[in-house]
């Protein structure tokens, strides 16, 4: 007998099989007949298929597709989307993982008719290959959590807040798709509403902003039950590498909201799936709230070739002289301190590396003010083992 899903982990991949094998043995791990996981492969071969028989047999768990048609990542993700059949959702990357209280949350969430379940609690595993070096292979979180959890029932004050574009990074903290739990029924609603999924760039911050028009409460853990993985060639490495042309150039129909200069980067990103997002569930009023000048600001901070782009939008569409010096202020006094940190960060790891006895007395005197702990892995495996043993 058909046992029904009650999680479905969405792992859409390409051209990364050796991270990926391990992003489906940590689902796998779970154990539990009603997790299905769909791998979404558009890599350039379908060897994937072979490895995951060659090394996981066939398990009916496992629910394979390949596409030669090279589609764009967010086509990759809807094509994902479109097989799961869980009652509750969770996506990763291919170079992610699961942690085994996944299930135990997800099981929670349905008997408490939850919507969304979003961690509290980060757990960043960098694989080996990754730059900058000194981050490869290692496990890092934070030491503290609990098992508490939360109700937040102020969602929709909390996308006011990031709709100004202040802070691009703060939509990880929001119910999204990407490393939390959430009802099928939000899917099933911004699909009746919008005709698809997922219209942007960015998966995560375009349903952070699309789901507060389906929720207005959430939980929040107070410990992780996933670990987010960076790994060579990621759009984290893109990210580093100053390569988000890349990710860009995959869609083949981009097309810039007026607002934004055509440059791109993780603030274009942020800003172009924030619009997309509201324009698409009728939250155009939100896209009023955007900071115009920090925005133009940030992304000119990314690329000194965006500097005059910036400029060119901002005397387009902000006209009071007051906000205008806003966004030479920010830029200026930004640059500046990224340079100071660029020089202290520079100067320490020379000291580490030069006169470790050195370091090592001055950070017995002056200690790092961080909570979280790291640990060496060779694999995400390594990894896993580690925290689910802590």
């Amino acid at each position: 007998m058909k046992t029904n899903v009650l999680l479905s982990i969405i792992i859409p991949t390409k051209n990364r099989q050796f991270t990926c094998l391990y992003a489906i043995e940590s689902a796998l791990a779970i154990g539990k007949d009603d997790v299905e996981i769909i791998v979404q492969d558009c890599s350039d071969t379908n060897i994937l298929q072979k490895q995951i028989i060659d090394k996981f047999g066939v398990d009916e768990r496992i629910k394979y597709q390949y596409s030669d048609t090279k589609p764009s990542m967010t086509d990759n993700w809807n094509n994902a989307f479109a097989r799961a059949t869980g009652e509750y959702l969770c996506g990763i990357g291919d170079d992610d993982a699961v942690l085994p209280r996944i299930y135990e949350i997800t099981e929670w969430a349905k008997a408490q008719n939850i919507l969304s379940v979003t961690q509290k609690v980060f757990v960043v595993y960098t694989w080996p290959g990754f730059n900058p070096q000194p981050f490869n292979g290692t496990l890092a979180f934070d030491t503290n959590n609990s098992d508490r959890h939360v109700v937040i029932d102020d969602l929709e004050k909390r996308i006011i807040n990031y709709s100004t574009l202040n802070n691009a990074m703060s939509y990880i903290n929001l119910p999204q798709a990407y490393h939390c739990v959430f009802s099928r029924k939000i899917k099933e609603q911004l699909e009746e509403l919008t005709g698809e999924f997922l219209k942007s760039t960015s998966l995560d911050i375009y349903t952070a902003v699309a789901f507060n028009k389906f929720i207005k409460s959430y939980v929040e853990v107070d410990f992780p039950f996933t670990i987010r993985g960076a790994s060579k060639n990621s759009n984290s490495q893109r990210l580093f590498d100053g390569r988000s042309k890349e990710h860009f150039n995959e869609f083949k129909n981009f097309n810039y909201p007026e607002i934004l200069p055509k440059t791109v980067g993780l603030h274009i990103t942020a800003a172009e799936s924030l619009i997309r997002a509201c324009e698409s569930t009728k939250q155009e009023q939100l896209i009023n709230n955007i900071d115009l000048p920090i925005l133009y600001a940030n992304i000119a901070l990314e690329d000194k070739a965006n500097f005059k782009l910036c400029e060119e939008k901002l005397k387009e569409y902000v006209s009071s002289s007051g906000e205008r010096k806003r966004f030479y202020k920010h830029y200026h006094s930004t640059k500046r301190k990224k340079l100071i940190l660029k020089i202290r960060t520079d100067f320490f790891s020379f000291l580490k590396k030069v006169t470790p006895f050195v370091y090592k007395a001055y950070r017995r005197l002056v200690p790092l003010q961080v909570t979280r702990t790291v640990v060496h892995a060779e694999t995400i495996k390594d990894a896993l083992v580690f925290f689910v043993r802590k």
